[in-house]
């Protein structure tokens, strides 16, 4: 934990405000958690509650910013996971190759397997294939 008196402010002033935030800034908020490794379960676990209840304003990256980081916090929430499935089968054609196999690698984290998401990744993954990267490529295969 790097600054753990700024983290604790922090929690402190989102108390009770969670829901005025952003997409951007709630994955953002929860990214920095995850990349310092400074977990408060009811902090994240507001934050998590969020963004389930507010995932049709996402887009892939938050989308996927969000799961990567409860990934890294270890934090599962099925609230989030089923609004973040619903969410991204409305937009998969908004989704990119980095989203793609960040998607796939965060559900195959958590050991959720999906075959109407996964078919679907698959072929929006073929329609931008050029753009993979050899270690997203090899996200997308473990996820799928």
């Amino acid at each position: 934990i790097q600054q753990p008196r700024l983290f604790n402010a922090l929690q402190y002033r989102l108390e009770g405000r969670t829901q005025q935030l952003s997409p951007d800034a709630l994955s953002c908020l929860l990214w920095s958690y995850a990349t310092v490794g400074h977990y408060h379960h009811a902090g994240i676990a507001a934050l998590v509650t969020t963004a389930a209840r507010s995932m049709e304003r996402f887009g892939p990256r938050a989308l996927t910013r969000t799961l990567w980081a409860c990934v890294k916090l270890r934090h599962f929430d099925p609230r989030l996971l089923s609004a973040l499935r619903v969410k991204a089968l409305a937009i998969m054609q908004d989704f990119e190759p980095q989203s793609l196999s960040t998607l796939m690698w965060g559900l195959a984290s958590f050991g959720v397997a999906d075959t109407q998401l996964a078919q679907a990744v698959a072929q929006r993954a073929a329609a931008v294939m050029e753009g993979f990267s050899v270690q997203g490529l090899a996200n997308l295969a473990w996820g799928t």
